[in-house]
């Protein structure tokens, strides 16, 4: 798309843009109206998203997704609107490292990266600063694999959410770019993050780093 001609991915009930499509009268769309984006292993890491719209998905018929789904996949997404979407914005395993800039993400039921549970058994770097990571669950960076976090970069959690570290952990913070470590609930740092409006985080909110 174009910043004057944007590219719409949205539900069929959405008469906001493309008029009535379902003939039934004026509605707008719903969370979850339909299922997502999903790029997989297969796809084509040259894949971009540019100047568009994503709203109204995030589920499907047994399970819940983000409106865009990456499974070990890491596509360009850019200058998009993402929101109004079920579970999370993005939602991506662990052999997944996108490129994202200048995307507006927000009132998604989580307004983040969002990486449910698993183990990294690679090394990888955490580089995103355009977006906060969500950590579902428990991820644990497994034995000889090294985890390396850039400056600047915001990790959450979710209440039952810790990182496990079996290998090794940068986190490679600056006086100027910290990193931070801290609860989903905790709107002071990268937004409203589970989307509830204005929240701060409390004692708890998530379980721990553990080496």
């Amino acid at each position: 798309g174009t910043a004057t001609d944007k590219i719409y991915f949205t539900s069929y009930r959405d008469d906001t843009v493309g008029g009535d499509t379902n003939g039934d009268g004026s509605t707008i769309g719903a969370r979850s109206d339909w299922d997502r984006i999903e790029f997989t292993a297969f796809s084509n890491d040259a894949s971009i998203i540019d100047h568009s719209v994503i709203r109204y998905a995030g589920t499907g018929y047994s399970s819940y997704y983000g409106g865009v789904r990456l499974i070990d996949s890491s596509p360009t997404i850019q200058n998009t609107e993402i929101a109004e979407n079920s579970y999370c914005a993005i939602e991506a395993n662990l052999h997944s490292f996108p490129t994202l800039s200048n995307n507006n993400i927000h009132h998604n039921d989580a307004n983040g990266f969002c990486i449910k549970t698993g183990t990294l058994d690679i090394d990888a770097t955490w580089d995103l600063t355009d977006i906060v990571y969500f950590i579902r669950d428990t991820v644990t960076v497994a034995v000889d694999k090294t985890l390396t976090i850039n400056p600047d970069v915001i990790i959450k959690f979710a209440d039952a959410g810790d990182l496990i570290i079996n290998g090794t952990l940068k986190a490679l913070g600056t006086v100027t770019d910290p990193i931070y470590f801290t609860s989903y609930r905790d709107d002071t740092i990268g937004g409203d993050t589970n989307g509830n409006g204005a929240t701060v985080g409390a004692r708890s909110d998530w379980d721990r780093i553990e080496f």
